[in-house]
């Protein structure tokens, strides 16, 4: 999103909506866009870019997420940063691939809060009703070590 009076720079094309970004993509000798796997076929050499070979199947995505484990320590596991990897062209799967983050913003002095918070992570990312939901337009739901880690 542009701040408030921003302006694209001048090579840019802004677009309102997915299926806008496919089309002036396609139109647009020498472009490239971002779109969820749902709107594209990810199988199509026509719609996504191969990267050292591999296209974003669903086997790339997860074999390259798989490339980098969670934090091990109690350390690493009080950074933040450690909880957002980098992956730095894996030596398999796709590479362009990264994780989402929820940021809550609260305060946790009061115990009930941080009670309702933990019990939404935990039915978030506790049952294979979330993969679900995750994988239906085409994401990847996180590894079996991220998942456990969290």
């Amino acid at each position: 999103r542009l701040p408030a009076g921003g302006t694209l720079p001048s090579n840019w094309v802004g677009v309102a909506a997915t299926s806008t970004v496919v089309s002036t993509v396609k139109a647009t000798n020498g472009s490239l866009g971002y779109v969820s796997p749902d709107a594209v076929n990810i199988n199509s050499n026509a719609e996504v870019s191969r990267v050292n070979g591999n296209l974003p199947t669903q086997a790339n995505v997860s074999t390259a997420l798989g490339s980098v484990a969670p934090p091990a320590n109690a350390a690493d596991r009080a950074d933040p940063s450690k909880w957002v990897p980098v992956f730095t062209n894996p030596s398999a799967g796709y590479s362009i691939v990264g994780y989402t983050n929820f940021v809550f913003g609260q305060c946790y002095k009061d115990a009930s809060v941080s009670t309702d918070v933990r019990a939404f992570i935990n039915k978030h990312y506790g049952g294979t009703t979330t993969n679900a939901a995750v994988a239906a337009p085409g994401f990847i739901p996180l590894t079996p070590a991220w998942n456990s880690a969290i």
